[in-house]
């Protein structure tokens, strides 16, 4: 992004397509056919996508991360994850499945489905802690959630902060009721360190419960 500003500032002829100043096809590349004039605009939309685009795949991470925990947890102690969670597969399924593991996985991923369908990334993971036998520091946790749950309102509601949000998050994040989330790159730093801590407690956490075993030192 700072090179591309940089390339185009350099162009004297600010008519210029900004594909042609970046040396890219303007035929390849239709949505960079605006001239240098206009790029300030088409930079700061750019990197307003990217910083949203960042913290929704931040959180589709934590997801595959979660999910992760919940595998490692079945494989110590299946009963601790499927044990209260019922369910039942068709016999028609168990042959299509093929193999035990296959089957394991099902289940797996049944249980996820059923604890992410509560809608809450905190339930989800305040769950998941629960069948690993495991607690975190509740000052991380809610800082995590602060942007974790930033994806919710980036998907359903264009960024727009409503009252819960801001009542529960206003002190990490600067967010204003019926105004847009506040993104750049020190809130997204932010977000991708507070995920970080998270995680490594939850890791701790994880294995000091038993739940989870270590492996090659990890």
């Amino acid at each position: 992004m700072v090179n591309a500003y940089k390339m185009m500032k350099a162009e004297p002829d600010k008519n210029k397509k900004i594909s042609e100043a970046l040396g890219y096809s303007s035929r390849k590349y239709t949505e960079l056919n605006h001239p240098i004039r206009v790029n300030p605009r088409i930079l700061n939309h750019s990197k307003s996508c990217t910083h949203q685009y960042t913290i929704i795949i931040l959180h589709t991470h934590f997801s595959e991360y979660v999910k992760g925990l919940l595998s490692e947890i079945y494989h110590n102690n299946p009963l601790r994850v499927v044990g209260g969670h019922g369910g039942n597969i068709p016999y028609k399924k168990i042959v299509e499945l093929g193999s035990i593991d296959a089957i394991n996985r099902e289940m797996i991923e049944s249980v996820f489905r059923k604890l992410e369908n509560q809608r809450s990334t905190q339930k989800l993971l305040d769950d998941i802690l629960s069948k690993g036998n495991a607690a975190v520091d509740d000052d991380v946790k809610r800082r995590a959630m602060a942007y974790l749950e930033m994806r919710h309102l980036l998907i359903h509601s264009f960024g727009i902060a409503d009252g819960d949000f801001v009542r529960k998050y206003s002190g990490m994040v600067p967010a204003v009721v019926g105004e847009k989330l506040p993104m750049g790159y020190p809130l997204v730093e932010s977000a991708i360190n507070a995920v970080r801590e998270l995680c490594k407690q939850v890791d701790a956490a994880m294995l000091s419960g038993g739940y989870v075993v270590s492996r090659n030192g990890t």
